[in-house]
């Protein structure tokens, strides 16, 4: 009798390990947001412990917006393991998409007194940043650099923190440098374009814009910024070509119609353009840009 209990203590051991076990390999395994909060909430409720389904799942809360979510889950990690540097710089991270730049700070901070990666301090660097503290920004963008030289995420990083001060130069060496080391990122192209406007330079931004469609012809932002490119180099018929493009990619967006309205303003397309603007506001009545230009076209809204 007493072989016969032990035996069955044993399997139900096992079946119960075996069912944890599987709930985890769920949790790691799923791909899609739902099926990972469910697996990952299986995987705890059988664990409370299980910091591996608690950090997929805080991630996976991340990525779906669910800021509040994602801090508690980080922040019971850290109770667990105190000293685990990723919950840290992962619940910083909910807290900078939150807006909680202080906080963010804070928790970034505690990531790098633990283990100083270079990302640790890119993503502090952009908190300084938005927090308007640009030499705290930039000095960690440069630590950033120094741990990681290759990295061409980290220049682009330096060159907002360079364009916020409006040290266009070495905003533009960072991103060519950036570009130098991943010539397939459109991103850079697109930062560097907007440089180029800051300065004025709208020939250089539609050439780099131009490059960036080329790597990206699906991204209707690369129309859209190439289109008022043109309208400021006084090329409104090429202005006018982009902006149809990027309708094609987003149609009806309020802010693309806002801009084709720019564009046919330019163009001395009076009908055409208050056409524009008032689409535009029916779609986002926040545009007050149309709002403004309807008024100064003598048209309401």
């Amino acid at each position: 009798m007493r072989k016969s209990v032990g035996v069955c203590l044993g399997v139900l051991a096992w079946t119960t390990a075996a069912v944890a076990a599987n709930s985890e390999q769920r949790c790691t395994d799923a791909g899609d947001y739902d099926a990972v909060v469910i697996a990952c909430g299986e995987a705890i409720r059988e664990n409370s412990y299980n910091t591996d389904a608690l950090s997929h799942r805080g991630l996976a809360f991340l990525e779906n917006g669910e800021y509040d979510r994602a801090v508690a889950d980080f922040a019971q990690i850290i109770a667990l393991i105190p000293e685990d540097p990723h919950a840290y710089h992962d619940r910083g991270m909910a807290h900078f998409m939150k807006g909680d730049y202080e906080r963010a700070i804070a928790d970034h901070s505690e990531a790098i007194k633990r283990q100083p990666e270079p990302y640790f301090f890119d993503d502090r660097g952009r908190a300084y940043r938005m927090q308007g503290n640009l030499d705290a920004a930039l000095a960690d963008h440069n630590e950033a650099i120094r741990l990681a030289p290759t990295n061409d995420l980290f220049y682009a990083q330096r060159a907002e923190d360079h364009g916020a001060r409006k040290q266009y130069a070495r905003a533009i060496a960072d991103l060519s440098e950036a570009i130098r080391l991943d010539p397939s990122d459109d991103r850079h192209l697109a930062a560097r374009a907007r440089i180029h406007m800051a300065k004025r330079d709208y020939n250089s931004a539609i050439v780099d814009l131009t490059a960036a469609i080329g790597l990206d012809p699906s991204d209707s932002r690369h129309y859209a910024a190439r289109a008022l490119a043109h309208v400021k180099a006084r090329k409104g018929s090429r202005a006018y070509l982009d902006t149809q493009k990027a309708l094609e990619l987003r149609a009806d967006a309020p802010e693309l119609l806002e801009l084709r309205g720019r564009v046919l303003q330019a163009l001395n397309a009076r009908s055409g353009a208050i056409e524009a603007y008032r689409k535009a506001l029916a779609g986002d009545p926040r545009l007050t840009a149309s709002r403004t230009a309807l008024w100064r076209l003598r048209a309401g809204p």
